[in-house]
């Protein structure tokens, strides 16, 4: 599998019972609409047999099963992929109230909204090592996940980031990190001619480099190099911009408010040429775009509707913390910030709207991801309004789709296993009330399947309830 991706397995318990000649299956869905997620097909009134962790027979005549699920007028698709999250780290902060940082609850909460994947951006191995054991072993169930470990950057951001400041530093620190474990090297930001070292090196030990494109560097250049997958739009809605080229020797000198998440001024028009000519570039070269569009979206709800963004459903995965930091930090920029200051941010929402359309219609790879933990991003809730918000952009239903679908498979490089509904594959598969090609809402799921197990909306309701429960204790160390 690509990028040295070790996926968790769930042993699910086998019960096998023998009833004459008549085939029998631990787990049966009946009568269930399937939607073919590549063709948006949907293939009516079927019945899904699985084995242990795979789908044995899918057939229109009636299983027979240990667990039998009757799902008349419900649709199923395969599990979710959180492609951007930040779960697996204990030691910010070491304890507070009794309670680690919340990651086991947090990866409960992806669980029941049917993420049955993600890749975590920055976590501890030796943690990482213990939720794959745990689940192995049939002690915890947990989505499967890939994760790059500590990142690395030229400036210390955050503890137990890897810095590089010299050439002469990129081997050493990159032989350590592959041997710590990590599955991927994630960049923060570094210096062109480090940049441009560590990814030489990179080759050489065959790992790939995910993360931010360096701020004083062009999108298309970090493509060329081989970047494998950019976060944030960073540099690419830059690069996608009328104003790119002021605004790009404006970041050689000086950082200035916003430029690392390229909120500016000069980045909200957008040059259908110059980005066009970029996504040529993303396309061939292979580099997939992470764009978190969820969290400059929620900006811009909070700053046109503050109190109607506290009632929004997402609330209810998040910490007592999460809620106090964002009421604060909102109310510290409405105070402080012009109201030129707020059109740009309006602005740059839709401009990253449009740029994710023009990506996407020019053969670049989107894939979703919310930026959990970060205090505007919910568990399960975000990553659904990440793939509407892809609607919005443009993108049509079944494409938006495939973004936390098949595509996140794809870019793993393990869709011979995972990713759609057949027989022989592993069984991630979210049930839904309604057709999430019509209406994508978390609160729509009626059932994950994760690697064979069943969780039906009883035991989904505990899972959570369980979860924001614990998380009411939790406090967080703000700000980021």
């Amino acid at each position: 599998m690509r990028g040295n991706v070790n996926i968790v397995w769930f042993v699910a318990s086998l019960f096998v019972i023998s009833c004459g000649n008549e085939p029998t299956y631990d787990l049966a869905i009946n009568n269930v609409n399937i939607i073919d997620i590549e063709t948006g097909e949907i293939a009516s009134n079927q019945n899904i047999g699985i084995t242990a962790n795979r789908i044995s027979i899918i057939t229109e005549n009636t299983i027979r099963a240990s667990n039998e699920v009757d799902a008349r007028d419900q649709f199923i698709i395969p599990g979710l992929y959180d492609m951007h999250a930040h779960i697996l780290y204990s030691k910010l902060p070491q304890k507070e109230n009794g309670i680690d940082y919340p990651w086991s609850e947090y990866l409960n909460l992806m669980l029941a909204s049917g993420i049955t994947g993600y890749r975590d951006m920055w976590g501890e191995i030796p943690l990482a090592q213990q939720v794959r054991k745990e689940s192995k072993e049939g002690k915890r169930l947990s989505p499967r996940f890939t994760i790059t470990g500590n990142f690395i950057s030229n400036v210390s951001w955050f503890p137990g980031g890897v810095i590089v400041t010299d050439t002469m530093e990129v081997k050493p620190k990159v032989d350590s990190l592959i041997k710590m474990g990590v599955e991927y090297l994630k960049v923060f930001n570094l210096e062109p001619e480090v940049f441009k070292a560590l990814m030489s090196y990179a080759k050489e030990r065959e790992i790939e480099v995910v993360g931010h494109v360096p701020r004083k560097m062009r999108a298309s250049e970090a493509s060329v190099l081989g970047m494998r997958s950019f976060e944030h739009l960073m540099g690419v809605v830059a690069e996608c911009a009328t104003g790119f080229e002021e605004f790009h020797e404006l970041v050689q000198t000086e950082m200035g408010v916003d430029i690392t998440l390229s909120n500016h001024p000069l980045l909200t028009e957008l040059d259908i040429e110059a980005c066009t000519s970029l996504a040529t570039v993303l396309s061939e070269n292979e580099t997939w775009i992470v764009p978190t569009m969820i969290l400059a979206d929620s900006k811009v709800k909070y700053m046109d509707d503050s109190v109607g963004l506290f009632q929004r459903p997402y609330v209810k995965n998040l910490t007592e913390s999460d809620i106090k930091y964002m009421k604060g930090s909102f109310n510290y920029y409405h105070r402080t910030s012009s109201e030129e200051r707020w059109q740009v941010l309006r602005d740059m929402r839709e401009m990253r709207l449009k740029v994710i359309k023009l990506l996407n219609d020019n053969g670049v790879q989107i894939l979703a991801g919310s930026d959990l933990p970060n205090p505007l991003a919910s568990p399960g809730y975000s990553l659904y309004e990440e793939v509407n918000l892809f609607r919005e952009a443009g993108l049509s239903p079944l494409e938006a789709l495939q973004t936390t679908t098949i595509k996140p498979v794809r870019y793993l490089g393990a869709e011979d296993s995972l990713g759609c509904i057949k027989t022989g594959y592993i069984a991630d598969l979210v049930l839904y009330d309604q057709n999430p090609l019509g209406e994508l809402s978390i609160e729509n799921v009626q059932a994950v399947v994760m690697n064979g197990r069943l969780l039906n909306r009883s035991a989904l309701d505990s899972l959570e309830t369980y979860s924001r429960e614990r998380l009411k204790n939790y406090i967080k160390p703000y700000p980021y």
